[in-house]
């Protein structure tokens, strides 16, 4: 054999080596579990029956606030909303997300809300995580800042992303727009208002604690 073609064949087995790890550290890195989503899914069934009843309970009080006068504050907490996601919603909504998604969870501190679910994909099933940082544009216009997209620990390109979001409010018949803060999507998503223009219910602020979103605001009802 030539030396030529041994250093062609040198190459060639470096070049496969490469390859297959590559290969394979992809493959791994996309099996990452995010440490949010497994603490998640360590809920107790219990537990996550507790949090969807309650979560139920502050949808009803929340969904009473255009009937009264006055300041009003909603809480919602990350153990509720994982409760709901996982009893009510899999129960009374289970078409809410397609086939290939499921156990979706979230993750809410200080600084975002992380979502995740598993994906079922043919080649491995993974978890996708997106990170968003909700905020008050002006009165009742909610600015949601996309910061990052994973697949395990691998990132994603964010078009899809957008274009999701983008579908959901066209099918929720909410108002939105787009800009960029940093290199950051940012949609800006206008809440309805009232048919009944004796309502008039306006957000204030949104504040963002560990393990919980708080949204408080005032309502003005209008004598008829």
């Amino acid at each position: 054999m030539s030396r030529k073609l041994r250093m062609v064949l040198l190459v060639g087995l470096c070049v496969a080596g490469l390859l297959i790890v590559a290969v394979v550290g992809l493959y791994w890195a996309a099996k990452h579990e995010p440490a949010f989503y497994c603490n998640a899914m360590a809920t107790s069934e219990t537990d996550l029956t507790d949090g969807s009843q309650q979560m139920l309970r502050e949808a009803a009080a929340l969904e009473s606030v255009g009937q009264r006068n006055g300041r009003w504050q909603a809480v919602i907490t990350a153990a509720h909303l994982n409760g709901w996601l996982a009893v009510d919603r899999a129960k009374n909504h289970p078409n809410l997300l397609p086939p290939t998604v499921h156990d979706p969870r979230v993750a809410i501190d200080a600084h975002g809300i992380t979502i995740g679910c598993r994906f079922d994909h043919p080649m491995v099933t993974t978890v996708l995580s997106l990170n968003v940082q909700p905020f008050l544009s002006e009165s009742n216009v909610v600015g949601l800042r996309i910061v990052r997209a994973r697949a395990g620990a691998i990132p994603l390109p964010l078009g899809q992303v957008l274009d999701a979001v983008s579908e959901t409010a066209h099918a929720a018949d909410l108002s939105l727009r787009w800009r960029h803060t940093d290199g950051d999507p940012v949609a800006l998503v206008s809440l309805p208002e009232d048919d009944d223009a004796r309502h008039l219910v306006r957000i204030d602020k949104i504040e963002l604690r560990d393990g919980e979103i708080r949204v408080s605001g005032t309502t003005r009802r209008q004598k008829p």
